[in-house]
């Protein structure tokens, strides 16, 4: 015997979201004016839905790390030749 859903399947789009609608911060428990950077994200979103500011990083934090991925590659491969 199958199991059937008692729920009817979602069709249709995605609505969005009112200018008035009030998201409550899951981690916290109550509206949060900002962003506790609690959750851990993906995808650059956090558990309640909205973009993560604490995931996204600037041209200057994504410089760094190239530049730190870059330093790591290059000392890897003078050890291997030593």
């Amino acid at each position: 015997m199958e199991k059937t859903s008692l729920l009817k399947a979602k069709t249709g789009k995605k609505r969005a979201l009112k200018k008035y609608t009030v998201l409550r911060c899951p981690m916290v428990g109550h509206q949060a004016s900002w962003c506790r950077h609690l959750c851990r994200p993906s995808q650059g979103k956090g558990v309640c839905g909205r973009p993560a500011t604490h995931h996204m990083k600037d041209k200057y934090q994504l410089a760094i790390a190239k530049s730190q991925r870059h330093r790591t590659r290059v000392s890897e491969k003078s050890e291997e030749k030593t």
